[in-house]
């Protein structure tokens, strides 16, 4: 019921110009709650203002869902149904305090428009504007702590069987207590079971905003995300044509991919399946904290419903995140993420390896590439970054520094065998000592065997650094094979004792 000052009893049977009608209240079981209208708020999908009781001065956000008539002057009777769907959702999901609790409704009726007033806990921004307002993304810290609020939100609807729909920036909002809730839009909630395509339908119809992408099981038929192969559709079930609570954990993954400082989310809409590809920044991983919530996001936005964790299986996770070694979060996430996290993080600590060696020695990245990652580690003055990068995503270098000891008499040590402004060098050299070790004329009439040729070896004096390490591996054997021709390479110094390229250019006049 609502009241006014307006006085004048009984005009127009009883309708109140808007203008005037700024004072509601609100019945409940035990009480009602008499509130005034005070000003518009920005922070949700509806119309939304923020008023204030009458008798004790609590603050309220009152949230207005309008229908308007057709040109019959009658409202939609599948509107209607979905007013009344989204005010009993609203005021089933309770008392919790990272959601959005809706205290009572109220009917308004004005000319021919049907209105639904929500009274609402007061809540001052939505996520959109926060981000905005933190020039788009935010520390690992702050994305952490809004993951652990917004878990505890969904196992609560979860456990009432509905599903929140809306886990979006513009659904999202920051309360007045400091808390972040959910359900700051109710277009896209639903009580479970409710068929996929009817989800759909209502997400699309719901949201103002630009729709973020949907989730893989979500998605249309057309984008190629039905199914995976011949025959084959998605597990569980979604392929029943049914949403299940998976899908909120989703959009969770993806809220949380887009607001993290120095990952790239761009790539979680793609059509390969659903498959996320998230691209991180080496700042970013060398944070320990930021590396776990970057392959955190990886196993929520698992392409399959049933691969991601459940919401009590992830609150327990984000409460105890810190005790979480990065291996475990890798062996539960799926195979193509777990393949894709090894991939980004050998990448950037190789950049990272790379970066080192050129700031070290100036040296050029083309004379290091292709050299294990292990080699190129030891070979830093300081590898504390990469290991420190290495350790935070679950690369193990085992494997790597295994090989290596073993290898340690044949494959070359860039340190401290060679000093690093000498590595320019070391790699001119291997080539030089790859041409004394060929026919001394390729255009000329020799008619001698080329040695080199004949022991396997058919690079040329142009190749990487990578075919001149192998082929400084065997540089022994080459040795004795040029003294046998008589090319007179058997009298090259070791390695080691040279004085760099002029020495060689002097032993070759």
């Amino acid at each position: 019921m609502s009241s006014s000052g307006f006085s004048f009893t009984g005009w127009l049977a009883g309708q109140v110009p808007t203008v005037f009608t700024n004072q509601y209240t609100f019945r409940r079981e035990e009480d009602s709650i008499s509130v005034r209208e005070e000003h518009t708020l920005s922070h949700s999908g509806v119309a939304a203002s923020r008023a204030r009781c009458t008798d004790t001065g609590v603050e309220f956000d009152l949230r207005r869902l309008r229908l308007g008539a057709e040109s019959a002057g009658l409202v939609m009777l599948a509107k209607l149904e979905a007013l009344e769907r989204e005010s009993r959702i609203a005021v089933d999901a309770g008392s919790h305090p990272h959601i959005v609790r809706c205290h009572a409704t109220l009917v308004e009726n004005v000319g021919t428009d049907h209105s639904r007033l929500f009274l609402c806990d007061p809540c001052c921004i939505d996520m959109a504007a926060h981000l905005k307002a933190h020039g788009g993304a935010l520390p690992a810290e702050s994305v952490a702590e809004i993951g652990q609020q917004l878990s505890l939100g969904l196992r609560h609807l979860h456990s009432l069987d509905i599903l929140c729909g809306s886990v979006t920036p513009h659904g999202v909002l920051l309360g007045c207590d400091g808390k972040w809730k959910l359900l700051g839009e109710l277009g896209a909630a639903a009580e479970l079971p409710c068929s996929l395509e009817e989800w759909r339908l209502r997400y699309v119809a719901s949201s103002s905003q630009q729709l973020p992408p949907l989730p893989p099981e979500a998605r249309p038929p057309e984008a190629g995300q039905k199914l995976l192969s011949s025959g084959q559709k998605l597990l569980g079930e979604a392929a029943l044509g049914h949403v299940t609570p998976a899908l909120d954990i989703w959009m969770l993954g993806a809220l949380l991919a887009g607001a993290l400082e120095g990952v790239d989310a761009r790539g979680i809409g793609g059509a390969r399946s659903g498959n996320a590809v998230l691209a991180a920044s080496e700042e970013m991983l060398l944070c320990p904290l930021g590396a776990r919530l970057w392959m955190l996001v990886h196993w929520l936005l698992a392409t399959e419903p049933v691969q991601r964790p459940w919401t009590r299986r992830l609150v327990t996770l984000l409460h105890s995140f810190s005790e979480w070694l990065p291996q475990d979060l890798l062996i539960e996430m799926p195979e193509y993420a777990r393949f894709h996290c090894h991939g980004m993080a050998a990448a950037a600590a190789r950049k990272l390896a790379f970066a080192g060696l050129s700031a070290a020695g100036g040296m050029n990245r083309s004379c290091v590439a292709g050299l294990p990652l292990e080699l190129l580690r030891r070979s830093l003055p300081d590898s504390s970054d990469v290991d420190q990068l290495c350790e935070n995503c679950g690369l193990d270098l085992g494997e790597y520094s295994g090989a290596a000891e073993d290898n340690e008499g044949t494959a070359p040590s860039l340190l401290p065998v060679l000093s690093m402004p000498t590595l320019v060098c070391f790699a001119a050299e291997l080539k030089v000592e790859e041409t004394l070790c060929r026919s001394p004329s390729r255009g000329g009439s020799d008619d001698s065997t080329d040695e080199g040729s004949a022991s396997g070896d058919d690079s040329t004096v142009g190749s990487d650094l990578l075919g001149a390490r192998r082929r400084h591996s065997s540089w022994k054997d080459d040795d004795a094979a040029s003294s046998e021709s008589g090319t007179g390479d058997g009298d090259l110094p070791p390695l080691e004792d040279r004085q760099g390229p002029a020495a060689v250019s002097g032993h070759e006049s």
